[in-house]
């Protein structure tokens, strides 16, 4: 394994990855598609991988190398976890954006719904907005 070569391709996908959120969490695109993402740099979370950089940092001998293998660890040892859901994470977010719940009589988003959950002084109205939001999570987990 060229360690040099993996880092910048983790770089890379944390790149596409971070702007894949941010295009889709700004409303400015519909569908969350990390799926994709992941499967162009399905090599980054190889258990192989992991086991190699853990050997490693097993053997290093110097605390910034350790701390170094260490980011590169927890990042393969993520992926390896965060591949196996990437389409239900991708659902779950295009669920979330698509979400309409109502609040004093209109129609909110079930993420500007947190907001207004944060910012709502009377703890009547938090718990209102709160069992909406619940009743809603738990309505759209019992129709699969």
């Amino acid at each position: 394994m060229n360690l040099e070569k993996y880092r910048k391709t983790a770089e890379n996908f944390i790149s596409r990855l971070d702007k894949e959120y941010y295009l889709h969490f700004a409303g400015l695109k519909d569908q969350l598609n990390t799926s994709v993402i992941y499967e162009e740099n399905s090599e980054l979370f190889d258990i192989r991988n992991f086991d190699y950089i853990r050997n490693l940092k097993q053997e290093a001998v110097s605390s910034d190398e350790k701390s170094r293998l260490y980011g590169l660890l927890k990042f393969c040892g993520e992926g390896l976890i965060e591949n196996q859901v990437k389409e239900l994470s991708d659902e779950i977010a295009e669920q979330e954006a698509k979400a309409i719940i109502e609040i004093d009589g209109n129609e909110v988003s079930y993420r500007y719904s947190e907001i207004l959950l944060s910012n709502e002084a009377d703890k009547a109205k938090r718990d209102a907005i709160d069992d909406r939001r619940n009743a809603l999570v738990k309505k759209s987990s019992t129709r699969k």
